[in-house]
């Protein structure tokens, strides 16, 4: 009887995940079919860039097919999106060029292998098994142990549900060498400098403020105890 509740509970924990992951696909690929639009990319193009036959990067844009995150980030590179628009309603964007297909394959080759290295290193930091792993997000061990080898690709609603039982942020899986990661780089700086109001944008962007901005780095790194000793001298010196 035991037995039997826990069997239940597993598959009802099993059937939301899924629903979850199924909502996530359909509303990714609507963001996609809408940047690649944006951008003035065919499908064709797209399926090309991930190395798919154009029906399966179809099945990618109808959210009848999982993308992985090595494959997002290609796309969001040449479709000129930052990552986290695709997690979000706004899509906006022209289109970048990684200029050798190869470079493309290697790209997604060595970004598989080092998610996966991550996912595993993080899984052991937790002190969990892979079975353990695959029962919270309601996948079976062969399927972790494949992911984490880097035999297979991760569907990003997947990781989504790893990184969060792992206490992750999508964000540590993104690329951060190469031309990949410069731009992920820029496009984080361009998004942080949109929250930024007019005049402290016009300010950061005068090369002839640079030394003001070195002095602000460097006063943001001395303790309260510093600062307010520097607050006394100049205290002293004025009055």
């Amino acid at each position: 009887m035991i037995r039997t509740i826990e069997r239940l509970k597993q598959m009802k924990n099993d059937m939301k995940f899924a629903k979850l992951r199924e909502i996530h696909q359909k509303k990714l690929g609507i963001q996609l079919k809408h940047a690649r639009e944006q951008a003035g990319k065919t499908s064709n193009q797209c399926a090309d860039i991930l190395f798919l036959d154009h029906k399966s990067y179809l099945a990618i844009e109808n959210g009848e097919y999982p993308i992985s995150l090595p494959q997002l980030e290609l796309l969001a590179f040449s479709l000129n999106q930052p990552i986290e628009q695709f997690f979000s309603d706004q899509i906006d964007g022209a289109g970048n060029d990684f200029g050798d297909e190869t470079k493309y394959y290697q790209a997604l080759n060595l970004r598989t292998k080092t998610i996966a290295a991550k996912i595993k290193l993080r899984r052991l930091e937790k002190g969990l098994s892979p079975e353990e792993l695959a029962t919270k997000i309601g996948q079976d061990t062969e399927s972790i142990l494949k992911l984490e080898s880097g035999e297979a690709s991760i569907p990003l609603p997947v990781l989504e549900q790893i990184v969060y039982v792992l206490d992750l942020r999508m964000k540590d899986f993104y690329a951060q060498k190469g031309k990949l990661g410069r731009w992920n780089k820029s496009q984080e700086m361009q998004n942080i400098l949109k929250s930024i109001p007019d005049e402290v944008q016009q300010f950061i962007k005068n090369p002839s403020n640079e030394p003001y901005l070195r002095l602000a780095m460097h006063l943001s790194s001395m303790s309260a105890e510093k600062l307010r000793a520097i607050a006394e001298g100049i205290l002293e010196i004025t009055f």
